[in-house]
């Protein structure tokens, strides 16, 4: 189903297709980074390493600031994105190659 949709398919079905390809994104990530997902609750909130992974969600697909700040244990989505924010001040080379 990765090879497209038309416009013959519904909203819903491309809601799956996001949530899908949004939870492979973040299998990689975590395992990229050796954290298991039961660990995410454990370290803080504003890891940096949360905080990259929060980027590449947003960069590459449509689930929301919420949605992100709940699977990666960051409490509420503003806080997701101020951890983004924080890391493109600090113009961190790393979040593009991530």
């Amino acid at each position: 189903m990765e090879q497209g949709l038309g416009k013959h398919h519904g909203g819903l079905e491309r809601q799956e297709t996001a949530l899908a390809q949004a939870e492979r994104l973040l299998a990689e990530a975590l395992r990229r980074r050796q954290v298991r997902p039961e660990d995410l609750a454990g370290r803080p909130k504003g890891d940096r390493r949360k905080a990259r992974i929060v980027f590449r969600l947003r960069e590459e697909t449509t689930m929301t600031w919420d949605w992100i700040a709940e699977k990666l244990a960051m409490g509420v989505g503003a806080y997701a994105a101020h951890g983004v924010r924080v890391l493109q001040a600090r113009n961190d080379k790393s979040v593009m190659r991530d």
